[in-house]
């Protein structure tokens, strides 16, 4: 029966929001998470690297991935403590 065929993946589906899609008024963004902040400070710190600023952020967010599973307990404690104060500021920010 043609009507049982399931399209293939991705036909028919909403497309995902881009980081430019227009925001409703009054949208509260989320705090950052330890992950968050970590990439976002490695993203800084490897924008001089040439030959890593060509490729595309799903590989560098690979990389940085990477880097994040070798780090040491207490930097990722340090990036989650972090995460906590941001949550907190959050909460005063947008109380609610």
């Amino acid at each position: 029966d043609e009507s049982r065929k399931r399209k293939p993946s991705g036909t028919g589906a909403r497309p995902a929001a881009s980081k430019s899609a227009k925001r409703p008024e009054g949208h509260t963004p989320r705090p950052p998470n330890a992950w968050i902040l970590y990439r976002s400070e490695q993203i800084r710190a490897l924008k001089s690297d040439k030959e890593l600023s060509k490729k595309p952020q799903s590989d560098i967010s690979k990389l940085i991935g990477h880097m994040w599973r070798e780090e040491s307990d207490e930097v990722k404690r340090w990036y989650e403590s972090e995460a906590e104060l941001r949550k907190l500021e959050h909460r005063i920010k947008y109380p609610g």
